[in-house]
């Protein structure tokens, strides 16, 4: 009889530990966003309140930049950025605690970026290979849900808009013996909405 009475307690407080766990709310994450970086979000106030800091790096291929002076791409272009975004995360959800459910973002990213390409005006024989550098600078928002599977696994996905500036200025090059300068236009423009997933670890 003592012996069930002990088994008895004993499933007793196990069953109280695990409710105990569930209860608790994770108030940190690091999570992996596949091609463009990784990222530490934190609670910061209550329980529906965080900062997402993110490190950015990626690269890719772009057809959409444009020349002022009558240049135009010879093929796409290759584009990167390095830099750093914090966001402030509001989950609006009032039944779920912590970072998960639907949230809204506004963010702000800065960093370095790079602009590789072929350029090509109707009087060139031959394409220029020209190479811009300079700081960029993008504020916007995104819309997201994220998911928090079991006690620790996170998954994310999120979409969104930003207004960006950048400094890249413009390159010279030699037409016919001559020095021409070309200069990149838009050097403010308006992002076209991007999807971001992420998978990570809460604890």
């Amino acid at each position: 009889m003592k012996r069930m009475k002990h088994i008895i307690s004993t499933l007793a407080l196990v069953l109280g530990m695990m409710q105990i766990g569930q209860a608790q709310v994770n108030t940190r994450a690091i999570k992996v966003q596949p091609i463009y970086g990784f990222s530490y979000e934190k609670i910061i106030k209550g329980d529906n309140t965080s900062l997402d800091f993110n490190v950015l790096h990626n690269s890719y291929r772009s057809s959409f930049v444009n020349f002022e002076e009558g240049f135009e791409l010879e093929d796409r272009a290759k584009m990167s950025f390095t830099g750093v975004m914090p966001s402030v995360r509001f989950y609006t959800s009032k039944k779920k605690d912590g970072m998960r459910g639907f949230y809204l973002a506004p963010y702000a990213a800065l960093g370095m970026g790079k602009i590789q390409g072929e350029v090509k005006r109707d009087d060139m024989f031959e394409s220029e290979s020209v190479t811009y550098n300079g700081a960029v600078m993008e504020v916007g928002g995104n819309l997201g849900w994220q998911w928090q599977i079991g006690s620790g696994l996170v998954l994310g996905i999120q979409g969104g808009m930003g207004w960006q500036r950048n400094t890249f200025g413009s390159q010279t090059i030699e037409v016919d013996g001559q020095s021409e300068s070309i200069t990149l236009s838009g050097n403010e423009r308006i992002n076209v909405p991007k999807l971001q997933f992420s998978i990570g670890y809460a604890f």
